[in-house]
């Protein structure tokens, strides 16, 4: 029983001792994932990827080719390629003779936070094998705006009103700095930029988590009535790390307020003609189109120094004045005896008070300066009494002189 076992150990040992020293021949290769950069990958951004490839065993490997295999969020693009050869490799490594195998691979813009694998495929013409490798995907570190604060200066902003200041906070919700940001002003209809430029700001960077005010200037059309319009902020910007432009656009509303406005609706006069030297009474109806009611509304003339007229008072008081509510307003002047004939336009002020602020609205009012008929035909009148007059006492003197002759020559 004895020499059954030994005999059965001695056949082990013949069987078992090529198979090892086979084993020790065996020429392969060995990949190991060194780094991923980023780690973990962006979405939206490229990855780049290093193995560090060894070979073991002393017999020589021919036409060495790698194969890197991707999936979906991978891809390549004309940055890289797929298949890479390095031909023959004879002897084995140490330390100082590896092979560095890089990948730069696209990672999708929709990508969702995982762990994702890899096929590296490692082949020659007496060898081939397949291993996978994990990558790593984070979140999205791409810059995100948000609208903070909104401030405007007059606090509210009325129709037919200029230089509106517009503070807009603009805040980086995101992941990462947005650098060299710019944002328009997209205004509504009926809006404008104050100046060349004011509806447009340069930011600079905004880092993540912070924030920064663009500053705009908005004229208001007097079409604009109360209400809420809405504009758009076209922002641009790029990336820490990409130098291509990203655009975003965000809505803001702008909110009109209403208020009383004032339009001088008709003029008329006390004369149906006015002349040089008359004193006039001009009679002004004053009616409120806006939206809101104006307390102490009052009208008031501002006459150039060349226009030939002169004021007992140059403003009247109308009272309060609801919306589509009409008043009057009187103002006396008299016509300079020397004023010229001809059409003067004069300006008109018309103020009332809302919510203890003053509201503003300007007219013109016609004055026709004419000729006085009556004038001239007293003066014609008088010039023919005094022609006939001189003709009747030269007559007269005519008949008194025949009469003095006849009666001397008798």
């Amino acid at each position: 029983m004895k020499k059954l076992i030994v005999i059965l150990l001695l056949l082990l040992l013949v069987f078992t001792i090529p198979s090892a020293l086979a084993a020790d021949d065996l020429t392969y290769l060995k990949a190991t994932l060194l780094n991923q950069d980023p780690d973990p990958g962006t979405p939206g951004h490229y990855v780049e990827l290093r193995w560090k490839v060894e070979k073991f065993g002393s017999d020589e490997l021919t036409n060495i080719t790698f194969e890197l295999e991707l999936s979906y969020p991978f891809s390549f693009d004309s940055s890289d390629v797929s298949i890479k050869s390095i031909g023959d490799w004879k002897g084995s490594s140490d330390d100082n003779d590896f092979y560095i195998l890089y990948y730069k691979v696209f990672l999708d813009d929709d990508a969702l936070e995982d762990v994702y694998d890899l096929k590296l495929n490692m082949v020659s013409d007496q060898y081939g094998v397949s291993k996978e490798f994990s990558v790593r995907v984070g979140e999205d570190e791409e810059a995100s705006f948000a609208i903070g604060q909104l401030i405007t200066s007059p606090l509210k902003m009325y129709g037919d009103s200029n230089e509106n200041k517009v503070d807009v906070t603009l805040e980086n919700i995101g992941d990462s700095d947005a650098q060299v940001v710019t944002i328009d002003f997209i205004l509504p209809e009926s809006f404008s930029p104050t100046y060349g430029f004011s509806g447009r700001a340069n930011l600079g960077t905004i880092a993540d988590g912070t924030n920064k005010v663009a500053t705009f200037y908005v004229d208001i059309d007097d079409s604009v009535s109360e209400g809420e319009f809405l504009g758009f902020l076209n922002i641009s910007y790029s990336a820490a790390d990409d130098r291509e432009k990203k655009f975003v656009v965000l809505p803001l509303s702008i909110l009109v307020s209403g208020k009383p406005q004032f339009s001088v609706e008709s003029v008329s006069f006390s004369s149906d003609v006015l002349t040089p030297g008359s004193v006039v009474d001009m009679t002004l109806d004053v009616k409120n189109i806006g939206t809101k009611e104006a307390e102490s509304v009052s009208l008031r003339v501002f006459k150039e120094s060349s226009q030939p007229f002169s004021f007992d008072e140059k403003s009247d008081f109308i009272g309060r004045l609801a919306p589509g509510d009409s008043g009057l307003a009187i103002v006396t002047f008299t016509v300079d005896d020397d004023a010229s004939l001809k059409d003067f336009l004069l300006d008109l002020e018309v103020r009332g008070i809302y919510n203890q602020e003053v509201i503003v609205d300007d007219g013109v009012a016609r004055i026709s300066v004419s000729e006085n008929t009556n004038s001239r035909s007293g003066i014609f009148d008088f010039k023919v009494s005094v022609v006939l007059a001189l003709l009747v006492i030269l007559v007269l003197s005519f008949i008194f002189y025949r009469v003095g002759a006849s009666k001397h020559q008798r």
